[in-house]
């Protein structure tokens, strides 16, 4: 977005005596590369911008966005907007605009500045690599699908006219494989991936071989008998449950009564070990900011706290409404949405405790280590059934692979009933989780 833009849309919302406006501005390159019998299957490369302007009057807040940047392109989009305005309904809480703010500096560690002088034979290498490793780990690994190098960088723009300009890059280089053993007429596939801001952090070889051994580790899978035990969550799994109850945080959920945490602030509902961060200041995470979608400072901020809810996530329109301070916690999806209430970097911090310690800890019991439908877990109570593979617990150490399993009942039940939190911890894109150990659970299987 360049001062032209700006210039631009500030003189025709002006003219339409209109003075209250905001410009969000995405540009996206990406690239990908896709392996698959030792030559490049596919590649992609990509680039998106956008604009869009929120423009507000009266206790209206009328939104619009653009991919055409031109002169023609933005006089349709501030019209667009602007007749949207008579439609709409007035908010009585309203909050104004975000003034201009001197941002806490902060080493968030987002950008490989150097990344575009990659050469894209290197990029294109790792995917090779990658899917080499993988067939490397041994002759039982028939097939390697989507052995992949994925790329994006951003520069995004926050401007406002009540003078705050804002605005940042970020980069993401991320590996991506499923390998698949075979074994007789039995096949078991496994996914692994790494991501990091930085290209040089990348390694297709541990990548590569961690999906070959998690698929070989699968094969002679049994059914064993229903039974309660003990359950022990992979650091993956744990991400999942965490993502579906973190639908219970917002402030607009709270407010319409449609979260298992209303009337619930400063209560512990859950088991004392738990804790849960939203941290937008995170270094290397994959949805750090300096600031919110709105432009208020990044922060760091406690969800859950020895199992109490100590805070909810807020912008400043459901803050008001809930009477409570707001706490940057509104997030940017692109330019095809207005800003909303969400998460940046979620996550319940790492314990003390080695995988091997809580399987000796535990006993005898269930290793999760996959789930088949979590997504469809009901947010607001929290029940859900799910299929499930892993691992048996015997003798307090990991032995054979198991499948075909089901695992019901209720995500803040679970919450409640953690017993030991792990040090080997995960994040799948901007979740992430330790491992956990809950006590016995009902698990449906031959």
């Amino acid at each position: 977005m360049s001062q032209n833009h700006f210039d631009q849309i500030q003189k025709s919302l002006h003219s339409a005596k209109l003075e209250q406006f905001e410009l969000f501005h995405e540009r996206i390159e990406s690239l990908h590369h896709e392996a698959k019998d030792g030559a490049i299957e596919a590649s992609l490369v990509a680039v998106s911008e956008g604009l869009a302007l929120r423009v507000f009057n009266e206790g209206k807040a009328a939104f619009a966005c653009s991919t055409d940047l031109s002169p023609a392109g933005l006089e349709r989009l501030v019209r667009s907007t602007v007749d949207t305005l008579p439609y709409l309904d007035a908010e009585p809480d309203q909050p104004p605009l975000v003034e201009s703010v001197a941002l806490p500096p902060v080493e968030l560690k987002i950008d490989d500045p150097s990344l575009g002088s990659v050469p894209n034979s290197r990029k294109i290498q790792l995917a090779l690599d990658l899917e080499a490793a993988a067939r490397a780990v041994d002759a039982k690994i028939r097939h390697v699908r989507s052995a992949s190098y994925d790329e994006k960088r951003s520069e995004t723009r926050l401007r406002n006219s009540r003078g705050l300009d804002l605005s940042f890059r970020r980069s993401r280089c991320s590996l991506g494989v499923m390998a698949v053993a075979e074994q007789g007429e039995e096949a078991e596939g496994a996914y692994e991936f790494d991501s990091f801001p930085f290209f040089d952090r990348l390694d297709p070889q541990k990548v590569g071989a961690a999906a070959g051994r998690l698929a070989l580790s699968y094969l002679g899978a049994t059914t064993p008998s229903t039974r309660r035990v003990p359950v022990v969550l992979d650091p993956l799994v744990s991400g999942e449950i965490l993502e579906v109850l973190a639908g219970s945080f917002p402030g607009e959920a709270v407010f319409k009564k449609r979260s298992f945490l209303e009337g619930k602030l400063g209560q512990r509902i859950y088991s004392p070990t738990l804790q849960v961060i939203d941290d937008s200041l995170l270094p290397e995470g994959a949805a750090s900011s300096p600031f919110d979608g709105e432009g208020q400072p990044g922060r760091r901020l406690a969800l859950i706290e020895n199992g109490v809810v100590k805070n909810f996530l807020l912008d400043r329109l459901y803050a008001r409404k809930l009477k409570l301070e707001p706490n940057a916690s509104s997030v940017r999806r692109g330019v095809q949405r207005p800003p909303q209430i969400g998460y940046s970097n979620l996550f319940i911090p790492a314990g003390t405790l080695s995988d091997e310690a809580i399987f000796r800890e535990v006993g005898a019991g269930i290793l999760v280590t996959e789930t088949f439908g979590m997504h469809a877990a009901n947010p607001v109570t929290g029940d859900f059934s799910v299929g499930i593979q892993g691992f048996l617990i015997e003798g307090g150490e990991k032995r054979g692979p198991v499948k075909k399993l089901v695992l019901a009942g209720n995500l803040h039940a679970m919450m409640n009933a953690i017993r030991a939190v792990g040090s080997r911890h995960r994040f799948s894109g901007n979740v992430g989780a330790p491992t956990l150990a809950l006590e016995a659970m009902a698990i449906g299987g031959s």
